[in-house]
């Protein structure tokens, strides 16, 4: 704290749950102290001393003012003598320390005994055992993320010499950017994306983070899902939605690979090469408003269900078991996670390797099983051009590579039920380009984005701006001419003799 690198805030809580659950640690010297002790050696300042003796009471007790009598912190609570977060927080952090604290005795106590105490109840216990975001009560210095203390000792170190757990203050340089947050190293190694060779030489300045972003960018974005089609015949690139309203794919197809684009990070633009979620997809007009509240539901795939009993954040795979989700449904997003680079872990925002997965309950071997070994019950997707179910694995084999955007995209033989012909007269597009100012170098707007050049809501309005018209003559099956302006980004048509008579 005294060096800037943690708010003192943040330390404040940390070293009020230290006095809350025993003693204050000088991590150098491994020693265990008081309050009174921890000032008087200098381990921490005296600005803090009445607020770190009024956490310690959390050990040594509360005087009750009507009985006199020695009470607990969570009795304390139920009596008002202490505030309800401030309790909740300081009892979370004694549960993952190994137990109650009995203010009689100084020790812990087994969770059934502090109950018959009195020390807890059953509906405190659930709360803090599966803590919601209010009851969320200390900071990640690193990734500013709420975190209850459990899941901080979690990210911790374990020192060799001493035991102790060391919370890990990686340098903001070090940080990954996740499916939809920041994501720091030691995440990456937790998770077992990174090896522990690569970690320090990482924190070591050996390698970049740009480096090790390319070499596991299937974990952090995951690889090409179908973003679009390229229709054989016009040679034309389109989304999804686009070749629903020209009538090329069917309505429930168009869906289900929507709903796979959501599922698996971002609706994609595949004329603009953007990435975005289903709100910014909706306002871009990638997609239409009429399918906003489903790819909003599939979004969750990524950013985690909440479980309605214990208002945790779940994962696909969990909201599955729980009956959260359909069964059918489930697979079929699932499925199409795994095809595109790995389960996603929304607390963690990233993919995982299939060990780690299992290792967190986010798949099971009943599941991989399902998945290796297909039955027509759970292919979950639709060759528009064949007209077979397939998995999405199996569906992505048949795409083509966009040369210029890397993108998978949907080969379309032919156009469905298109009755026109058309000759093109011009292709106008209107591009924002954005110079890098240290190298020159130009580049698009979402480029520019991601390399932090501008900000999100600066990114938002630039794309908006940018279209892709084309001008053609149609000629209907009875003969009559028409000429067209077309947005091929949205698939919007526009009559260009009926605009001039509306004028």
């Amino acid at each position: 704290m005294k060096n800037g690198k943690i708010k003192p805030e943040v330390a404040l809580n940390l070293l009020e749950a230290q006095a809350a659950t025993g003693f204050m640690i000088d991590p150098v010297k491994d020693e265990l102290l008081t309050v009174d002790e921890a000032v008087r050696k200098g381990l921490v300042g005296p600005e803090l001393h009445d607020k770190l003796l009024s956490a310690e009471r959390a050990v040594t007790g509360y005087k009750d003012p009507y009985t006199g009598k020695v009470i607990s912190l969570f009795q304390a609570m139920k009596k008002d003598l202490v505030p309800e977060d401030y309790a909740l927080r300081v009892l979370e952090a004694q549960n993952a320390t190994g137990g109650f604290i009995d203010p009689e005795y100084y020790f812990r106590l087994p969770t059934d005994v502090a109950m018959q105490r009195g020390y807890i109840n059953k509906e405190t216990l659930d709360r803090i055992s599966e803590p919601t975001e209010d009851v969320l009560g200390y900071i990640d210095p690193t990734t500013d993320e709420k975190q209850s203390y459990a899941q901080l000792l979690k990210r911790c170190r374990v020192d060799k010499e001493s035991n102790l757990r060391l919370l890990s203050l990686a340098d903001r340089n070090l940080l990954f950017k996740g499916l939809r947050k920041q994501i720091t190293v030691l995440q990456l190694l937790r998770s077992q994306i990174i090896t522990q060779k690569t970690y320090e030489e990482l924190t070591e300045g050996l390698i970049s983070v740009e480096e090790v972003s390319r070499d596991v960018k299937k974990y952090l974005e995951g690889t090409s899902c179908i973003a679009g089609v390229y229709v054989e015949s016009s040679k034309d690139r389109l989304s999804i939605y686009q070749a629903m309203k020209k009538n090329m794919i069917r309505p429930g197809t168009a869906f289900e690979l929507l709903e796979a684009q959501a599922a698996t990070g971002y609706v994609i633009d595949p004329i603009k090469n953007l990435k975005l979620n289903v709100s910014e997809a909706v306002k871009m007009s990638v997609v239409g408003p009429e399918f906003k509240d489903k790819l909003l539901s599939a979004e969750r795939a990524v950013t985690g269900y909440k479980d309605p009993y214990s208002g945790k954040i779940i994962s696909l795979f969990q909201a599955m078991k729980k009956g959260l989700i359909l069964k059918d449904h489930g697979i079929r997003l699932l499925e199409a996670q795994i095809a595109t680079g790995g389960i996603i872990d929304p607390q963690e925002s990233h993919r995982l390797p299939v060990e780690a997965a299992y290792e967190r309950g986010l798949f099971d071997e009943e599941m991989n099983e399902i998945l290796t070994d297909p039955s027509d019950d759970t292919k979950g997707f639709f060759d528009p051009n064949t007209e077979e179910n397939l998995t999405y694995l199996q569906l992505m084999e048949r795409c083509m590579t966009d040369p210029e955007t890397g993108l998978s995209l949907l080969l379309l033989k032919e156009k469905k039920r298109e009755r026109k012909t058309s000759s093109k007269s011009s292709v106008r597009k209107r591009r924002v380009v954005i110079v890098d100012p240290e190298t020159g170098k130009e580049m698009s707007v979402y480029e520019a984005y991601q390399k932090g050049l501008i900000d999100h809501q600066t990114y938002m309005e630039l794309a908006e701006q940018e279209c892709e018209w084309e001008e053609i003559t149609i000629t209907s099956s009875d003969g009559v001419v028409k000429s067209m302006i077309i947005d091929r980004r949205s698939g919007r048509q526009y009559d260009i003799d009926d605009a001039l008579q509306e004028d």
